[in-house]
């Protein structure tokens, strides 16, 4: 989760029961935001008071990308390449790094649920 205005930024990990705890934050009004990974899936106004605890009680998300209808889709849509092949170093290693494994020739059965799909290519 993350807060956010033109003073300040502060960011909440949520737990798997989805509470999520932030203390300090300047007194005002903030977007918050909830990712689904790196996708932002909800935006909401809060406004922190100062010297008091601000609650924000259960949200429903209705707008999951992974909810959304489509012809072809590869691994969770959350704004991340980690469920593709060697998305888990893309930030980190060179497409031609050694320590990858091979990217090619990948043969991709559409609805499998392997990572067998490049997260980039060299050519």
């Amino acid at each position: 989760m993350g807060f956010a205005n033109s003073s300040a930024q502060y960011w909440a990990t949520a737990s798997s029961t989805g509470s999520a705890s932030r203390y300090g934050m300047i007194p005002g009004t903030y977007t918050m935001t909830v990712y689904k990974g790196e996708l932002a899936a909800y935006t909401e106004n809060v406004t922190v008071n100062a010297n008091a605890t601000t609650t924000v009680n259960t949200r429903t998300i209705n707008n999951d990308p992974s909810a959304a209808s489509a012809i072809c889709r590869i691994g969770n849509w959350d704004g991340t390449p980690r469920k593709l092949l060697n998305g888990q170093t893309i930030s980190v290693r060179h497409p031609s790094d050694s320590r990858n494994p091979s990217w090619g020739p990948v043969t991709y059965a559409v609805g499998s649920a392997t990572n067998k799909f490049p997260a980039w290519a060299i050519g």
